[in-house]
């Protein structure tokens, strides 16, 4: 008698009732093309344990906050090196080229040289593109592209999008 009342997850129902009551639901589910409930793996806990990790959470929470710390440092120091090489390059094509050399050991040591040849080949390039008049040509770009936003695009924008405030009465 004892397994008739089982159900298929193999625990006794409490009353007749409960028995009655999970047969319906099978019953709707089963009408409604619902899967039906099975019975857990045996090795269900070795599977779960294998998966977890060999380190403990407040470790594992250390290593990800280094990572994250790591990631941050090289995205703050990308963008300041690069900042400080075309500051060097600045100074070097247009100030004092030997001061910039001399800063990387002088045109005797092999990186002082390379420093050299870079600056020495950008040199003509920068004096080319200053000297052409391209920064008054970018200057006039960028005024004229000003003035077509504050005529155009901002004289059609919707009142709450304007410069001046509008006073809404309720």
């Amino acid at each position: 008698m004892t397994d008739a009342l089982q159900n298929d997850a193999g625990r006794m129902p409490e009353s007749d009732a409960d028995y009655a009551a999970d047969q319906l639901l099978r019953t709707l589910l089963a009408e409604y093309a619902q899967p039906a409930p099975r019975a857990a793996p045996a090795d269900i806990a070795q599977r779960v344990l294998a998966r977890l990790p060999d380190a403990p959470p407040a470790h594992a929470a250390l290593v990800v906050r280094q990572q994250r710390l790591r990631r941050g440092l090289r995205r703050a120091i990308f963008p300041l090196v690069l900042a400080l090489l075309l500051a060097v390059g600045v100074w070097g094509v247009y100030a004092d080229t030997g001061g910039v050399v001399g800063f990387f050991g002088g045109a005797e040591s092999a990186i002082g040289y390379l420093v050299l040849l870079a600056l020495l080949s950008i040199k003509p390039f920068a004096h080319l593109l200053l000297g052409s008049g391209l920064p008054l040509v970018l200057l006039l770009l960028s005024v004229g592209g000003l003035y077509w936003l504050w005529r155009y695009v901002l004289a059609a924008a919707p009142p709450m999008l304007a410069l001046d405030p509008v006073e809404v009465d309720q």
